[in-house]
């Protein structure tokens, strides 16, 4: 007798549990009316329930299965999206005629396809339910996951806040200025629009100080000191440094001018007991050096103010001029009254 094209004798999908247990139940009907064995069948059954359960089948998802006879073989069949599969259910001792294949096709489409309305609305109704959950579930999953995400990114900047934050004052670091100061002047170079400004401070005869009235007081001095250099920036803009013992910096997104006002303005909340050197780039300018060299720049000026008396501020663009046109911004009109 020759063999059979291949004939699908059923198809549907498997959205519901109780379209999956349909499938199943006509798997076996048909590999036994076709005269495979019943026993030998049971294991590729459930297997193939397996299968069709990773695929989706009976949690809401659109499963196409069907049962096709092909090769003297009954074989499922099923394909949901990017991912087919097939199983052979059982090898039949002959092929079938035509007419049996066509009888059991039949027989299976009245039985197990579902033709009714009402349970096509009950199934209808079922995978939107389970639409629903599966989307409130990950709704939830997501909330929860964004949750932990934002939990550890603050986290993450408090600890970095931490590594940045200077335990005393409670202003940045050493660690910090070395870092900002090159991102500062690097964005300085490269757009040329705004100006930078680099104070250097530093406490005039701070070992005295300690010496005589005590750490505790020193340490309220340091404390001190760094409020007035808060007292005098831009919150969020520009940032105050302590960078070692008794030394202190400002980084300002200004020209020079503004930075000898700040400054002054720092020597007079200290009652003059502060020697502040200042570098600076004006909007525009073509600066010739590096970042070394500007850090350079502000710490020989701040090297004159201490040599100059202390107590006072010097600008580095103003060192070996005449006074005119700087007296004011670069002045030492604080303690002693000289120039610079």
């Amino acid at each position: 007798m020759e063999s059979l094209q291949a004939v699908e004798l059923l198809e549907n999908r498997l959205p519901i549990e109780a379209d999956l247990q349909a499938f199943l139940t006509a798997s076996r009907e048909a590999v036994v009316e076709l005269g495979g064995g019943e026993m030998e069948s049971a294991e590729a059954l459930l297997k193939l329930s397996r299968m069709l359960r990773r695929a989706g089948a009976g949690s809401g998802q659109p499963v196409a299965a069907s049962l096709v006879l092909r090769d003297s073989g009954l074989v499922a069949e099923w394909d949901q999206g990017d991912e087919r599969g097939a199983l052979t259910l059982g090898r039949l001792p002959e092929p079938p005629t035509e007419a049996a294949a066509e009888r059991l096709r039949r027989r299976l489409i009245a039985e197990y396809r579902i033709h009714d309305p009402e349970a096509l609305l009950h199934r209808n109704r079922e995978m939107v339910n389970r639409f629903e959950s599966s989307r409130g579930r990950m709704v939830r999953e997501l909330e929860a996951l964004q949750q932990a995400l934002e939990r550890r990114q603050r986290e993450l900047q408090e600890s970095i806040r931490e590594a940045e934050t200077d335990p005393l004052t409670q202003i940045y670091n050493r660690r910090a200025f070395d870092e900002r100061i090159a991102q500062a002047f690097q964005r300085t170079m490269r757009q040329g629009t705004e100006g930078l400004s680099l104070l250097l401070v530093d406490l005039d005869h701070f070992k005295e100080v300690n010496d005589t009235y005590g750490h505790g007081y020193g340490d309220n001095y340091l404390r001190r000191t760094a409020q007035a250099l808060v007292s005098v920036i831009r919150k969020d803009v520009d940032a105050a440094f302590r960078i070692g013992g008794d030394e202190f910096a400002v980084l300002l997104f200004a020209g020079g001018e503004a930075a000898c006002g700040k400054a002054m303005q720092v020597v007079e909340a200290m009652e003059s007991r502060v020697s502040i050197g200042i570098a600076a780039i004006a909007p525009g300018q073509a600066y010739p050096g590096t970042v070394e060299t500007f850090i350079q720049e502000a710490d020989a000026a701040l090297y004159e103010a201490k040599q100059l008396g202390r107590g006072r501020v010097v600008r580095a663009q103003c060192r070996g001029r005449p006074p005119v046109g700087c007296v004011e911004a670069c002045s030492a009109a604080t303690a002693g009254g000289a120039t610079a």
